[in-house]
């Protein structure tokens, strides 16, 4: 039964994504309060009885997809995490969780320098010890709880969509851009336009014509997808830009300076392993290991007993070793199609649920061993919770729980 609800009216509601809603982000809870973010809005704190408590409204995010990160609540604080718009915007937010003042506001783009590129966002703070984690877009940093001042950091290309993992004093991040391994399209076969126009110039002008490239010549794609408007991007739909001139025909200017542009950002991180015990800029010689091979775009990592888990849009599912980073298994075993809901464990079992409703549960270990497959009406976005012996599962139709008498 329905306790409480609240209604929010915005003076403007965020845009978001065809799968999603106005109302993207987890709610965060404790004994003290329970804290709302909403980007059409700000944040919102209630009481348990569903007063409001406070209320820090934020301007509307301009960008396509929204902003779907969730508050994080650490001792007196709630930490949100702003990764978009500019270098003088992009910030990591603390407010009081008591009052909603601001406890501190950091800039995160350039302090820490991190890797330069305009996208957005996603991903929720951790918690590690006193230091607040944060998968940004450009790389990974850590910030003070106390005070906001940044610790240390690893810039790298990401687009900083999952939340990192803490486990045994080690932190654990999957990184995702377009242009990465597994992702990357024949576009980045050709450096030089040479070999472009020894393959394709078939009226051997020395240009390129829109017609003269072929139609499947990706520069990135979304395997294993199946959410109907999901991204790819062919040269030949990227033609225009690549065109700078708007004369219909690409010379060699105009592809090296694309090329180079794009080539900036083509770099395999997958998931990586750290021990945060330096201070200031990290080099990969600070990453305990990491592995590109089937990387997820938005789930986040989980650990249980020494392992770690991925899951990746096909179902694919990795378990490595935590200290090592060595593959125990990588087999296409979660499902099938997309995979946005991070996998969870519970009682020794990890649940992985498919955005096509696949829910699994597979014995946690260094063999896969399916114990069950369930089917349910909907879509699965949202990751399932565990409170007790209680299995929450929110679907596009439905709200489930599952319990162990």
């Amino acid at each position: 039964e329905i306790s409480w609800c609240d209604s929010i009216y915005p003076e403007e509601i965020e845009k978001y994504h065809s799968i999603s809603c106005p109302a993207q982000s987890s709610v965060a809870a404790d004994k003290d309060g329970i804290y709302v973010y909403l980007a059409s809005f700000g944040v919102k704190s209630y009481n348990h009885e569903g007063d409001l408590q406070w209320e820090y409204p934020i301007p509307c995010p301009a960008k396509k997809w929204g902003h779907p990160v969730s508050p994080a609540v650490m001792e007196d604080k709630v930490i949100i995490n702003l990764d978009y718009g500019g270098e003088k915007f992009r910030k990591l937010l603390a407010l009081d969780k008591f009052s909603g003042e601001i406890a501190w506001s950091t800039l995160t783009f350039n302090d820490p320098p991190l890797k330069h590129f305009n996208s957005p966002g996603f991903s929720t703070p951790v918690r590690f010890n006193n230091q607040v984690i944060v998968h940004k877009c450009g790389g990974l940093a850590s910030f003070s709880l106390d005070d906001g001042s940044p610790l240390w950091w690893l810039p790298f290309v990401t687009n900083g969509i999952s939340s990192p993992m803490v486990y045994d004093d080690q932190i654990f991040v999957t990184a995702f851009m377009e242009l990465a391994e597994g992702y990357r399209g024949a576009y980045f076969d050709y450096d030089t336009f040479d070999k472009f126009l020894d393959e394709f110039d078939s009226d051997n002008n020395r240009r390129i014509t829109r017609e003269e490239i072929p139609e499947d010549m990706l520069i990135f794609d979304r395997p294993d997808n199946d959410i109907e408007d999901a991204v790819s991007l062919t040269v030949k739909g990227f033609f225009k830009n690549i065109d700078s001139d708007k004369n219909d025909t690409i010379n060699n200017v105009e592809w090296a300076s694309t090329y180079n542009f794009a080539i900036k950002y083509v770099e395999d991180v997958g998931m990586l392993a750290i021990k945060p015990e330096k201070q200031g800029e990290l080099t990969w010689e600070d990453v305990l290991w990491n592995e590109i091979s089937k990387s997820p775009e938005v789930p986040c990592p989980v650990a249980f007993n020494d392992c770690v888990y991925m899951l990746k849009n096909g179902g694919w599912l990795t378990c490595m070793d935590a200290k090592t980073g060595h593959i125990h298994y990588q087999e296409r075993i979660g499902g099938t199609g997309a995979c946005i809901a991070s996998p969870i464990i519970g009682n020794e079992h990890l649940y992985l649920a498919s955005y096509n409703g696949i829910v699994k549960v597979i014995k946690a270990g260094k063999e896969p061993v399916v114990v069950s497959e369930t089917k349910l009406p909907g879509k699965i976005a949202a990751t399932p919770a565990i409170a007790g012996n209680d299995l929450y599962i929110r679907t596009s139709e439905s709200l489930y729980a599952f319990s162990k008498e």
